[in-house]
């Protein structure tokens, strides 16, 4: 749950609940630090524009 509340702080209101699941199971089973990374990596900064600067 800590990391879903990182990424909808970072991303605000184009946070798309199912994207983020959907997301989280086509990682598969990792620890929870490569799962971080992967999140904020593939997930968070794709879709950080310019117009809209990171939160955190």
């Amino acid at each position: 749950m800590e990391l879903r509340a990182e990424v909808e702080r970072r991303l605000g209101d184009p946070f798309d609940r199912q994207a983020f699941h959907d997301f989280i199971l086509a990682q598969g089973l990792l620890p929870p630090s490569l799962l971080a990374k992967a999140v904020m990596e593939g997930f968070v900064a794709p879709r950080i524009t310019d117009d809209q600067p990171d939160k955190g």
